[in-house]
């Protein structure tokens, strides 16, 4: 199974503090629409200062993980 990111409100450039600004309603990561565009430096904010295993014991790289750095094993903070 793959990982990959939604195309919801969250990830979308829309999207403004929990308000839509092209619908202008309330919006949460459970929403999507067919105006979606997706955050144009979103790719950004995978790193390991975003990653759940981040200064844990189950961090796959403890003595190298720092702000900037990404690996294969980067788990997303947000739990589904």
């Amino acid at each position: 199974m793959s990982v990959r990111l939604s195309n919801n409100c969250t990830n979308c450039s829309n999207l403004s503090g929990g308000l839509c600004t092209l619908h202008e309603i309330s919006v949460s990561e459970r929403h999507t629409c067919d105006s979606f565009s997706m955050l144009p430096n979103l790719k950004n904010m995978l790193d390991c200062t975003s990653c759940s295993r981040y200064e844990s014991a189950n961090c796959a790289h403890p003595d190298k993980a720092s702000a900037g750095m990404l690996c294969a094993s980067w788990a997303p903070q947000a739990i589904a």
